[in-house]
């Protein structure tokens, strides 16, 4: 008890002290002290029978714990004895519990209370050392058969998208560029915070880090200069999974020791690299990401170039992931969220704060609709409404009723509880305006006019006129992300996502595009 700090009682740690064989000397003295008070008393009879209670309950617990560590098939469980068996282990558990209430039933039942409260104040405490405990052997068993299992009832063949969206759920690959400033550190990184309020969606979250070095020679330097994300806001973490929530709320008043999800650090020649090895080798069997999120890409601090940010993108739609991309969520951004909040609060003053626009422009499988959902199972979110926005030629009614339908149709199907009519907002011509055409043509360093898909980059432009005119007071904007192809060369791509995320004049903003799975 001393030695692993289970009980916070001044001096205790006096009588951690062990000789060099490791036999507590002072502990020894400290249980014949009570003893000896309890001989005090002249009448052992009255406590004898509880004492009884106590040495049959530890080898009922040490008779259940051989059993476990045996049926968890742990190559660490090497049992000396010739003739043991589960089965004794287990006949020995039940013959102690029974003699337990033979003797006394009152007695038994306080003993069994006494030791099952011990057990929940140690689990509670948490002393953070590992006793190789047999739950922990069984969970891992468990958790290893289930794997496995789900190999066996997944039906799908290997790179074909299953049409049944019933126990489909996006998991979430976020990506941190690790930059020579060793910048975008977890627990300053706004989009970590916001991949934390999709949690409640009960996916799985991998976070990766991605450091340009060179194997042999700086894997270990780098790994120990930089603050390692599974140790970034807690030094007492398993290696390869995120720190537990440090996020107190102010109605319950106790830590929460439920783990966020695993991490990974990639040491690679190229950020490119880097992410192609996170998106073929994060994951077991089916439970691998499906949806990348990575911040927004800038210039002035990352280490990346933009052709590389986009054969990245390429990479991972190609590979049939998702992608979001979250913009003003850093303090790079502007640090426009206030995160510490309970509920979701901008730090502007925008009157539809608590809207959040969905720019509905394809049908990428739904997950444009089902993230806002995610989002609102959690407290931060659950105040926000969502509002639909489609956007149509003026002069097509069809098309703007199919639309129209066909969202209300997803809506019912995916049964979303989103209460709000879809916004028909409909455009006379996809003529931009001058200052839109010099904002392209500055973050592309070229003319509209050099570029080989003019008429496909103006609607992209002209959709971004629209984000600024409908949702520029609103609290979050989703929109679609373009596709990033060939004919867009990656700097004039990049401007199209500065236009539609301009941190300036719109709220923070998720560019996103989902695999074409239904959700």
């Amino acid at each position: 008890i001393a030695d692993d700090n289970i009980i916070a009682i001044p001096g205790i740690s006096y009588f951690a002290k062990a000789d060099r064989d490791g036999n507590p000397i002072r502990g020894y003295f400290l249980s014949f002290g009570i003893a000896f008070m309890f001989n005090c008393i002249g009448e052992l009879n009255l406590i004898a029978p509880l004492i009884s209670q106590f040495f049959i309950i530890v080898y009922l617990i040490i008779n259940f714990a051989c059993f476990v560590m045996d049926i968890s098939h742990s190559p660490g469980w090497r049992p000396s004895f010739k003739y043991f068996s589960r089965y004794t282990g287990l006949l020995g558990a039940l013959l102690c519990l029974t003699v337990m209430f033979l003797l006394n039933l009152w007695y038994a039942l306080g003993c069994i209370l006494i030791a099952f409260s011990l057990y929940l104040f140690i689990t509670w405490k948490d002393p953070g050392v590992s006793w190789g405990g047999t739950f922990d052997a069984i969970s891992l068993y468990s958790a290893y058969q289930s794997v496995l299992n789900l190999g066996l009832n997944n039906k799908q063949k290997i790179g074909e998208i299953s049409s049944i969206s019933i126990n489909w759920r996006p998991s979430f690959l976020l990506l941190h560029l690790i930059n020579s400033n060793n910048q975008r550190i977890y627990n300053n990184d706004g989009v970590t915070y916001f991949v934390e309020t999709l949690r409640k969606g009960h996916s799985l979250i991998f976070a990766v880090q991605i450091f340009i070095a060179e194997f042999r020679e700086n894997l270990l330097n780098k790994m120990n200069e930089n603050d390692n994300i599974s140790t970034a806001l807690s030094g007492n973490t398993t290696t390869g999974y995120l720190p537990p929530r440090k996020h107190t709320s102010s109605r319950i008043h106790y830590k929460s020791k439920r783990v966020n999800g695993f991490s990974n650090q990639i040491t690679s020649e190229s950020y490119r690299n880097g992410v192609q090895g996170a998106l073929q080798m994060t994951g077991l069997g089916i439970l691998r990401p499906n949806t990348l999120i990575m911040a927004m890409y800038n210039e002035k601090t990352d280490d990346i170039k933009s052709e590389e940010y986009v054969e990245i993108l390429r990479d991972t739609l190609l590979s049939g992931c998702g992608i979001m991309i979250c913009c003003g969520f850093n303090a790079n951004d502007g640090n426009k969220i206030n995160w510490q909040c309970n509920n979701y609060q901008l730090r502007n003053n925008a009157m539809n704060k608590d809207i959040i626009d969905i720019w509905w422009l394809v049908d990428d499988g739904g997950l444009i609709l089902l993230t806002p959902y995610i989002m609102s199972l959690h407290n931060f979110w659950m105040k926000c409404r969502v509002r639909i926005n489609v956007v149509t030629d003026e002069n097509e009614d069809n098309a703007t009723w199919y639309e129209v339908n066909k969202i209300k149709e997803l809506i019912k199907k995916f049964r979303l509880p989103y209460k709000d009519e879809p916004r028909i907002i409909r455009v006379k011509n996809n003529e931009i305006s001058s200052e839109t055409l010099n904002k392209f043509e500055n973050y592309a360093n070229s003319k509209i006019t050099e570029t080989t898909r003019q008429k496909v980059i103006c609607r992209w432009l002209r959709l971004s006129e629209l984000l600024i005119e409908y949702s520029k007071n609103s609290g979050l904007i989703l929109v679609t992300l373009p596709v990033p192809t060939t004919f867009i060369t990656p700097k004039q791509y990049m401007a199209i996502l500065k236009c539609l995320s301009d941190q300036i004049q719109l709220p923070p903003t998720i560019i996103m595009r989902g695999n074409g799975q239904g959700v």
